[in-house]
């Protein structure tokens, strides 16, 4: 085989030098500025940019995996064993690299509309797809999905937990707050705020929920009794972004400020960061409770050592909206999902790219690690619910 790229984007694979039908494959207006065949003729890298894609003589040459690096990519070579590749970058950097890259495999469930948010309970083998309708489905068949309810195109923010079997799960929709429980065929009005409702993040360990709300204002709620517990002022900010670290019970929330404060389990601030340049779209506690990942409209990531708060870790992305963040079981990793559908797993202690997840055909709007951190499970906006 050879192939030949376009300038502005396009590329043709040959079988041989008097093929007159060579396979057209689009690859976006970006100039290609690197091609390498594996030994045996049946891979083909090429570089475009930033990206590295991976292409397959079985699959037609279509794209199987794409991976981000943090330069442009000047040439590519394969070694003889056509299991590695080295690359060379526009930075003067050479990166050896393992051709076999993981990749998102296998579509459990579609058939949501709109998703966006996602829970597993892997001892039931189970998960729950929260959009437009609420569903579950089945971690380890293609059988149909129960129908729960219907939230409507309208809701803001949504969150829910699958515990013991049992669903919980909560909306915001203008000023109310509406909520479901297993077997419910709809939402119904939990309680009114005088403020609309941004964000929701549930402590299933104490049974609380937080609402924040426009204006900076932060409600808790006992879930069990739909209680007020607190009511928490934060400034005048509107709140962006909420989450419960379960084991102390401290609550991390973002405002449209770029701040992010940590409250202790009391509801009492205990520090206060200017994390980014714009508003706060998503904060996660590491598994171990140790560390927090925020992010914003800036593209960056930050990683906060909650310990030592000048021990950071920046990541700096060159992409598309971040909808999503999930640390693995082992706080070691950090996944990242956002709009422009691929996901990248990157070393949460450095935040060096690991991988890039690939298969998602619109954005990702959710993640979670499977309990043992063998799987990922990713949520996006096509329809599908893959692992």
């Amino acid at each position: 085989h050879f192939a030949i790229s376009r300038r502005h984007g396009g590329l043709r694979v040959f079988r041989s030098v008097d093929d007159e039908a060579p396979y057209r494959l689009a690859t976006g207006p970006e100039r290609i500025d690197g091609l390498s065949f594996s030994r045996r003729g049946d891979w083909l890298l090429s570089g475009n940019r930033r990206r590295i894609e991976a292409r397959h003589e079985n699959a037609g040459w279509e794209k199987r995996w794409t991976r981000q690096v943090g330069a442009v990519t000047n040439v590519i070579r394969f070694s003889p064993q056509s299991e590695h590749y080295a690359i060379g970058l526009s930075d003067g950097r050479v990166q050896h690299c393992s051709l076999t890259a993981p990749r998102i495999d296998h579509v459990i469930h579609s058939g949501v509309s709109r998703p966006r948010k996602l829970c597993i309970d892997p001892d039931r083998g189970s998960a729950v797809v929260a959009g437009a309708s609420v569903e579950k489905a089945s971690l380890t068949s293609d059988e149909d999905t129960t129908v729960y309810s219907n939230t409507g195109d309208s809701a803001t923010d949504m969150t829910l937990s699958l515990t013991t079997g049992d669903l919980f799960l909560a909306t915001g929709k203008k000023r109310q707050l509406l909520t479901c429980r297993m077997g419910s065929e709809s939402f119904h009005e939990t309680m009114t705020f005088t403020r609309s409702v941004r964000v929701l993040a549930l402590d299933e360990v104490r049974q609380r929920l937080a609402v924040g709300l426009a204006g900076g204002a932060i409600k808790l709620i006992r879930t069990s009794d739909d209680t007020t517990l607190n009511s928490i002022p934060t400034g005048h900010a509107h709140i962006s972004a909420l989450a419960f670290e379960p084991k102390t019970g401290r609550l991390a929330c973002g405002n449209d400020d770029g701040e992010i404060i940590i409250l202790d389990s009391n509801s009492q601030p205990v520090s206060r960061v200017q994390a980014h340049q714009g508003p706060v779209t998503k904060v996660t506690f590491s598994s171990d409770g140790k560390h927090l990942a925020s992010t914003s409209h800036d593209r960056r990531v930050r990683i906060i050592d909650l310990d030592d708060s000048a021990n950071e870790v920046s990541i700096k992305l060159s992409r598309e909206r971040v909808r999503t963040l999930a640390f693995s079981p082992d706080s070691q990793t950090i996944a990242i999902g956002g709009a422009d559908r691929d996901i990248l797993l990157c070393d949460a202690k450095t935040g060096e790219l690991q991988a890039t997840l690939g298969g998602h055909s619109d954005a990702v709007t959710d993640l979670a690690f499977s309990a043992d951190g063998q799987s990922l499970f990713s949520l996006s906006l096509d329809g599908t619910l893959r692992r």
